[in-house]
């Protein structure tokens, strides 16, 4: 659980949230963190000028001395957020977790058990259970730099949610870039896979909601990554539209599953 006394303790680990109108979500996704077998964490909790009883709720867990709420005045976007947050932070490592996803209860002892064995490793990340009308399935990343590298370039290759990093990486990139607005970790991974270590465990590290909204929104957002850092225009273009493509496949696949849960059981 979260230190409710001891001032002294040193976070090893910062996770970094931000949160916008995540009122039905958010204290499962911190109460997750709560409940993290490793204890060396603080948790950071950006408001990002949410409408919505969000930042009354994160003030339930001020009681934590490990907890620390910050809110800004005006909507300022995940990245800018993101930022600001990992300004506050203390610890050499920051763990990504987003307001509407789940910590798997081992989740950062595992990833600090690996940072341990691997110091050269400058992001780790992991596998998730998604999950989506009822239904799960398990996702396993592109494993070790060099299968990364390769996968970069049709998609991201890490979980954002799942991934933990060295503050110095984060410093050395210079943050998330603030106007990629929903494709800020895939423009970060891009920026550092040619001079930083990158590895996914296999084991899920969280539990993931699977959704499909603003589908041409996000496609055009991380066709502008592509075509900024991949060479080849042809292969950003086709890893674009295969994006585009899979996306309204599973948004249709999901109404055709809300439809029959509509028509058999309401």
């Amino acid at each position: 659980m979260g230190i409710e006394s001891n001032k002294s303790t040193i976070p090893k680990v910062s996770f970094v949230m931000a949160a916008y109108n995540e009122e039905s979500n958010i204290c499962f996704a911190i109460e997750s963190i709560l409940n993290q077998t490793y204890k060396y964490w603080e948790l950071i909790l950006i408001n990002d000028c949410s409408n919505d009883s969000t930042l009354e709720l994160m003030e339930h867990y001020e009681k934590y001395d490990n907890v620390k709420i910050f809110n800004n005045l005006k909507n300022l976007g995940l990245a800018k957020s993101l930022n600001i947050g990992i300004s506050k932070a203390s610890g050499a490592f920051i763990a990504r977790m987003d307001a509407d996803d789940l910590c798997k209860p081992n989740r950062l002892e595992l990833q600090m058990n690996f940072m341990d064995l691997y110091p050269d490793i400058d992001v780790l990340g992991g596998g998730a259970e998604y999950s989506n009308n009822k239904k799960s399935r398990m996702i396993v990343m592109p494993k070790d730099h060099q299968a990364i590298k390769n996968f970069i370039k049709k998609s991201s290759p890490f979980i954002h949610p799942s991934v933990i990093y060295k503050r110095a990486f984060i410093e050395r990139m210079g943050g998330y870039n603030e106007h990629s607005l929903r494709a800020e970790d895939y423009d970060l991974w891009y920026r550092g896979v040619n001079n930083s270590n990158y590895f996914n465990i296999s084991e899920p590290l969280i539990e993931y909601k699977e959704v499909h909204k603003k589908i041409i929104r996000s496609t055009v957002d991380c066709a502008k990554v592509r075509f900024k850092y991949n060479s080849s225009k042809l292969s950003a273009l086709y890893w674009t539209l295969v994006q585009l493509l899979f996306l309204i496949k599973n948004k249709l696949h999901d109404n055709i599953l809300n439809l029959k849960s509509y028509l058999f059981n309401g």
